[in-house]
């Protein structure tokens, strides 16, 4: 404990020192650096990706602190891509750094990479040269810069166009991740080495991200050396599963994207005097907030310091408020086969045999886990398709054809053993299908048994205001989330009102996270949940994101109540779609394929545009 004491004070003191901006000066101010930032998660054709517009926004903030005009793009179709990367060439071709960054799928086919915009459907291997952009063209972009040139993709994903790609060609190779390269005068970094996968992560950034974040703005760090920090920082969020990597070779100077700088004079000037006190002061603060770092100590520190909120300090007190309050835990896969004989070599674990005449019992998994499944398959060589979560027929047909192998009943039901077998530990993934869920993440109130209220002031407001009412709420990230029947005969926009009254608001939902906590509370009541007459379907509780009625049909405009940015959605499928014109509220709902009925209360995490009415809502308190 005293050597960690002593590290965060040492912290405290490299903060002060290093990022004060207006005590410091160095010679890269005079270069021109340009950057170009890429964001594509919003994909047409396939399932979307949550974090590369995350990871572009925050990649392109950070890279503007250092110096560099960023130019930053989201979700580009294939014209816009050529078009931004055609003005990014004409911008670098006098500048001293360019820099280059891009988050989303990726491909390699025949040794040549692609990057994929948004609108790229890729129905066959020869299709990518159409609607897809070379890593070529980008590494073209900046041949007439004069200095430094890096570009770095963190598109290794487990690429969804793969599964359904029609090759026409028995010749043409498909690879795995992006394919190896060797540029010439230009830096290229991958978020995983070549023939490997990438991982998205279950944060606000991706693993890549999240590392570059971590030490693209420390002062003096040389550049070959950030790439090696990136690599291991990295390599431990992710538990070794994934290794980022650099191809190119660098001048023999030194070269830094934030240059070493050291204490100007102190200057006589009275206000600069006080200035640096309150510095040396916000420093010692820092170094306490460390020592206990919890969100109260980080809160007090960041309340303390509010009239700083531009200071590097304070910015990093946030990060680290943050750190604490949403821990990134990332799964531990097991190692990716290089080949289908390699995957066949992959051991399987195999249940005891009295297992084949126990009647199995079928778990129900949230989306996360199902994920987790996906990929546990994948690289034990059952083909269970894209990551995304969704057991389709692909996955039910590698679940059933994995536990055929592995001595367990040849069905595609996903059970207890199946997880163990897939190395999942049950213990931790799980939620009981038929209980509610219930301890530390939500518990239910009812006025009739008059039990289950915790002292917190707001809910007190609430049951207050909602008489009669049962309630399920919880915590998410420091966070009050209720969900309750919706007001009898109630539009959206009242209901939204009426959540305001209460001190909140209809909940903003902004990660997948927070989706699958907010579809757990919820997820076994059946009074929050409308079955169709016709049983195909049912629709669940409103959420705080609509439609202005001047918004392009149906997917145009979208907004939350509050008015922060739309960066998750999680549309059910071919969702949103204005059925009949007077769809302009957001729900959750539910439906089934084919002419296959709601046998019980089965119901997602999806979402779907409706009409502004709803048997329920879940509101957000901060």
């Amino acid at each position: 404990m005293q050597i960690q004491k002593r590290l965060n004070r040492f912290q405290a003191i490299f903060v002060l020192v290093v990022f004060v901006s207006p005590l410091f000066s160095y010679a890269a101010a005079q270069e021109k650096r340009v950057a170009l930032v890429i964001g594509n998660s919003t994909y047409e054709h396939v399932s979307n990706l949550p974090n590369p517009k995350n990871d572009a926004n925050d990649i392109g903030v950070a890279l503007g602190r250092i110096g560099f005009s960023v130019t930053t793009h989201l979700d580009l179709d294939y014209r816009s891509m050529r078009l931004a990367i055609r003005d990014f060439a004409e911008e670098a071709s006098d500048a001293d750094m360019a820099f280059v960054y891009f988050a989303g799928h990726g491909i390699e086919i025949d040794g040549a990479n692609y990057l994929i915009p948004v609108n790229a459907e890729l129905g066959s291997d020869r299709d990518v040269e159409f609607e897809a952009i070379r890593l070529d063209t980008v590494l073209s972009s900046v041949t007439g810069v004069q200095g430094v040139k890096v570009i770095l993709v963190d598109a290794c994903r487990n690429n969804p166009f793969l599964s359904d790609m029609v090759q026409t060609s028995a010749k043409r190779s498909v690879g795995r991740g992006l394919g190896r390269i060797d540029p010439g005068g230009v830096l290229v970094g991958y978020a995983a080495r070549s023939g490997t996968l990438a991982m998205d992560g279950e944060g606000r950034n991706s693993p890549y991200a999240k590392a570059l974040l971590q030490h693209i703005e420390e002062p003096g760090l040389e550049l070959g050396k950030l790439f090696r920090r990136v690599r291991d920082t990295v390599f431990e969020l992710t538990e070794g599963y994934q290794e980022p990597f650099t191809y190119g070779s660098l001048p023999g100077k030194d070269i830094f994207l934030k240059p070493p700088v050291q204490l100007a004079a102190a200057s006589n000037d009275t206000a600069a005097a006080a200035s640096l006190k309150v510095l040396q002061k916000m420093a010692e603060d820092f170094a306490k907030a460390s020592d206990g770092n919890t969100i109260s100590a980080w809160n007090r520190f960041l309340s303390q310091y509010s009239d700083q909120s531009e200071n590097s300090i304070y910015k990093i007190a946030l990060a680290r408020r943050d750190a604490v309050r949403v821990p990134v835990a990332q799964p531990k896969p097991e190692a990716e086969p290089t080949s289908k004989s390699a995957a066949a070599a992959v051991p399987v674990a195999k249940p005891p045999p009295l297992l084949q005449n126990v009647e199995e019992v079928a778990l129900d998994v949230t989306r996360s886990v199902a994920r987790k499944i996906q990929l546990a398959l994948n690289v034990r060589g059952f083909n269970a398709g894209t990551t995304d979560g969704i057991l389709g027929k692909k996955s039910q047909q590698a679940i059933e054809d994995f536990k055929s192998k592995s001595g367990l009943p040849e069905t595609d039901l996903i059970t207890t053993e199946t997880l163990t077998a897939l190395r999942i530990d049950p213990s931790r993934e799980l939620v009981d299908r038929k209980t509610f869920i219930s301890g530390k993440r939500a518990k239910r109130y009812s006025p009739a048994e008059g039990s289950g209220l915790n002292d917190d002031p707001r809910l007190q407001k609430i049951v207050e205001n909602l008489g009669s009412s049962e309630i399920i709420y919880g915590y998410f990230e420091n966070r009050l989330y209720v969900a309750t029947k919706a007001s009898i005969g109630g539009t959206w926009e009242s209901n939204a009102r009426n959540a305001l009254r209460l001190g909140g608001h209809l909940v903003t939902i902004t990660s997948e996270a927070e989706n699958d906590f907010v579809y757990e509370m919820i997820r076994h009541e059946e009074k929050f949940w409308k079955i169709y007459s016709d049983r195909k379907g049912a629709q669940g509780p409103a959420i705080g994101l609509f439609q202005p009625k001047d918004a392009p049909e149906p997917r145009g405009g979208w907004r939350w109540v509050t008015g922060e940015p739309l960066t998750y959605t999680n549309w059910g499928r071919s969702e949103p779609n204005d059925h009949q014109g007077r769809e302009d509220h957001a729900f959750y709902a539910s439906s089934t394929r084919g002419n296959r009925r709601m046998t019980a209360l089965e119901t997602s995490s999806s979402w779907n545009d409706a009409s502004g009415f709803g048997s329920a809502i879940v509101m957000e308190f901060p």
